[in-house]
């Protein structure tokens, strides 16, 4: 699967603000198109052609300049995929250096954007994990003059998917997964740092857990996925799966302790999830995507 999104920045559209530029008598504007690609190749996954971002189902869009002289944001703007002009921005600036972030995710109309707080943190909303592309780019200001600039917005999120070769008895109503350390506690927040889209602290102090009510998929060869990010490029983690029933008495529960997980990849496992331990086990096999060039 293969996403082109073009983004060009302005400071007309809701949710956009300059900051403390009262005493500044110079500026200069920046225009910034950014193209986002991606590739994912799974055994049954087909790669698509070029698309924009709402094709993409990029539906959140965050960014920022931030002053590289005191790291200050001295522009903000977000952008949801309903506003008139979506993707499409102009900014003027006070003459300087900056660093320009921009984020981008695919979660739904309760998900929202993510907050650049500063040139090293992007937190994002409540809710969990969604499928998140990022960039950042150097750019400096001169006085009077207008400056494109052109980014490249990659996934950073990684993607579980978990399929049972088993149908799913009646008796299943919620299927929970936890990745990472389930002796510590989980995480309630998300965040990372744009530079290169890691959670850094994630696998040491914590783990993520992600429920899915199953009560509607009785009978059915279940599967889901997750989005993820990690502390690395490329982790290994631990994981483990359980099947509970209508009161949270666990029916099925099933442990792989090196799972690997990679950036803008998804990781596949499939097996019996339905099956009691010592009848069958769990098997995971993954196969990384290379990224494909799309001409724009």
């Amino acid at each position: 699967m293969v996403f082109a999104a073009s983004l060009a920045i302005a400071c007309v559209l809701q949710g956009c603000s300059l900051h403390e530029q009262e005493a500044v008598t110079e500026y200069g504007k920046i225009n910034v198109s950014l193209f986002g690609e991606y590739a994912v190749q799974l055994r049954s996954y087909q790669t698509k052609a070029a698309t924009d971002a709402s094709g993409a189902g990029v539906r959140f869009i965050s960014f920022a300049a931030v002053s590289t002289s005191d790291g200050s944001i001295a522009y903000s703007c977000t952008q949801k995929a309903t506003d008139e002009g979506f993707g499409s921005v102009e900014m003027v600036l006070p003459v300087g250096s900056y660093t320009l972030i921009a984020e981008g995710n695919a979660g739904t109309d309760s998900y929202g954007n993510a907050t650049i707080t500063s040139g090293s943190r992007i937190d994002l909303p409540s809710g969990g994990v969604r499928e998140t592309f990022c960039a950042t780019q150097a750019a400096t200001v001169s006085a009077n003059e207008e400056l494109d600039v052109e980014m490249t917005l990659s996934r950073v999120t990684s993607r579980l998917k978990i399929t049972s070769t088993v149908t799913q008895p009646s008796t299943v109503k919620q299927v929970l997964v936890y990745v990472g350390d389930k002796s510590q506690t989980a995480y309630t927040a998300y965040h990372f740092n744009p530079a290169d889209g890691l959670m850094n602290d994630f696998g040491s102090d914590g783990y993520m857990l992600y429920n899915k009510s199953a009560s509607s998929l009785s009978g059915t060869l279940t599967s889901f996925t997750f989005d993820l990010l990690l502390a690395a490029a490329d982790q290994i983690l631990p994981v483990v799966i359980q099947a509970t029933d209508s009161f949270d008495n666990i029916l099925y529960s099933h442990t792989l302790d090196s799972v690997p997980f990679s950036q803008n990849c998804t990781t596949v496992i499939e097996g019996p999830l339905f099956a009691v331990p010592g009848e069958a086990s769990l098997s995971f096999e993954t196969a990384w995507g290379e990224d494909i060039e799309a001409e724009w």
